[in-house]
């Protein structure tokens, strides 16, 4: 074998044992990103390695170990993220994987057919399409890269414009610049320039938002997160819940100790409490009562069971805001989680109620309505003209150990998206109160509290009128067909090459 040769094998093995490498630091931060783990930093990471591997290697049977890096990973950060099984989760997860795995494909076959600058746009439009298309699934926005930065406040700020799906968008895209500048592609040294030029806008955004328009916090409202006792035990297969008497005690001794605290409302989680039907209106007489004893607003959250059938055997989960004037405005749960909920509840008709009270305006949804992001502000809900003055978003919540960190720290989004404070009381995880920046006013793990506890907070009642608030449909749209049309045009470059 000539001189020549030796070198172009030893070349090539290099390079393949450089791929493999960036393909087991992509496998790791891809699994530490999201899921369990959220480890912020993973994310800006994975995406790099996997593109650089995707690009390095040429066979098929190579570019196949991604793809299982890509389901594997997924299965280990989120199995059991419905809580039905493990064998049922890792199927789910195994299917939800193949988004992920389109978007590879997609690169793989169409990145080199764009030239410079735009080519490093199809792999972080691709991802962001793909994360919008999927709140029309089962799945919502779980999974997306803007999570994983919960607590970098200076760069959650960029949401107040562009919203959950842009900031993904800048993670995704610094993966495909960097592959790009390594590779010495045309004009990658002003790719570069642009991308850091962009980020040092969106950094300075951030900060100077902060600084200049602080949070006011002279004016708040004292709000009571009441995490219910552990009132079902699994026996055989079966649920059991508590009698009707005793789950009236605990309405009366928790709102008494909300009062207590000098709680101004008092907000309980997902299913707090599982009565019939026929008690329905003697629980919610008693909740009225209490409300005007303690001139206490309520966030009132149950299942009622169908004991008549007229709702077909299904079980009802709602919330209903209370007042001291007696008043009662009812929302029942509109995105079900699938498998577990979807089969066994009825559907909302996706009317978010927004309440004006002496204190404040408060709208509520419950759990997993909030991982739809364009629903939160109206995009397929039939918002009351009136949740654009909303100052307080309540989001009851039952999570388990798998999601909880993952949906805690998603639902802080919805805060500086719409410019409002937000308190998520959670049964089995983490509740939060953040306001409409994102500071956490308080935070509690049911692991660390227990069960029938009342936590409190000041939640200032100051808003901001967000960019993404008035035209977050519209965003959200732009970058949901971004890759669609990027797609589209690689495809038609391809055939015009051929």
């Amino acid at each position: 074998m000539s001189k020549k040769k030796n070198e172009e094998k030893k070349t090539v093995e290099s390079l393949n044992r450089a791929a493999l490498l960036m393909l087991a630091v992509g496998f790791v931060a891809f699994v530490l990103s999201s899921g369990r783990w959220n480890i912020a930093l993973m994310a800006w990471i994975w995406p790099f390695a996997f593109l650089y591997f995707s690009r390095q290697t040429k066979s098929k049977k190579h570019f196949m170990l991604l793809m299982l890096a890509i389901v594997a990973g997924q299965i280990i950060k989120w199995l059991n993220i419905l809580n039905a099984g493990y064998v049922l989760d890792a199927v789910m997860c195994a299917a939800w994987s193949l988004c992920w795995v389109a978007v590879f494909v997609a690169d793989r076959l169409l990145y080199d057919k764009f030239n410079g600058f735009v080519s490093t746009l199809l792999f972080p439009a691709a991802i962001v399409s793909m994360e919008f298309l999927r709140t029309f699934t089962l799945f919502g926005s779980y999974g997306a890269a803007a999570y994983t930065q919960t607590g970098f406040l200076p760069l959650m700020q960029i949401t107040s414009i562009i919203g959950t799906f842009g900031l993904s968008f800048l993670i995704m895209w610094f993966g495909s610049v960097l592959v790009h500048a390594a590779g010495r592609g045309a004009g990658w040294k002003k790719t570069l320039a642009i991308y850091a030029t962009i980020m040092i806008a969106v950094f300075t955004y951030g900060g100077v938002r902060m600084i200049s328009a602080p949070v006011d916090y002279s004016e708040t409202v004292r709000v009571a997160s009441i995490v219910s006792p552990f009132y079902r035990l699994f026996s055989d297969g079966e649920y059991e819940t508590i009698p009707y008497e005793e789950s009236e005690e605990y309405l009366v001794s928790e709102a008494e100790r909300a009062a207590a605290g000098g709680a101004e409302i008092a907000a309980w989680n997902e299913e707090a409490f599982a009565i019939k039907d026929s008690e329905e209106e003697e629980f919610l007489k008693t909740a009225k009562a209490l409300s005007a004893k303690h001139d206490m607003d309520m966030v009132l959250a149950y299942e009622t069971a169908d004991t008549d059938d007229s709702e077909e055997g299904l079980s009802v989960n709602k919330l209903v805001i209370i007042t001291p004037d007696g008043s009662a405005t009812e929302y029942i749960k509109t995105k079900l989680v699938p498998v577990i909920e979807d089969a066994y509840y009825v559907r909302g008709t996706g009317q978010i109620p927004t309440v004006i009270t002496d204190e404040t305006v408060i709208s509520a949804i419950i759990c997993f309505d909030d991982s739809y992001v364009s629903y939160v502000h109206g995009f397929g809900a039939e918002t009351d003209e009136a949740f654009d003055d909303t100052e307080i978003l309540f989001v009851p919540s039952w999570d388990w150990s798998s999601v909880d960190k993952a949906h805690t720290d998603a639902t802080e989004f919805r805060a500086i998206e719409n410019g409002i404070s937000l308190v998520k009381p959670t049964y089995d995880g983490i509740s939060t109160a953040v306001d409409h920046q994102g500071h956490v006013i308080n935070k509690f793990d049911t692991d660390d509290t227990g069960y029938d506890t009342v936590q409190f907070a000041d939640v200032p009642t100051d808003s901001a009128d967000t960019f993404y608030s008035r035209f977050g449909t519209i965003i959200d749209i732009i970058f949901g067909i971004f890759g669609i049309v990027m797609v589209i045009a690689g495809i038609v470059q391809a055939r015009r090459k051929k």
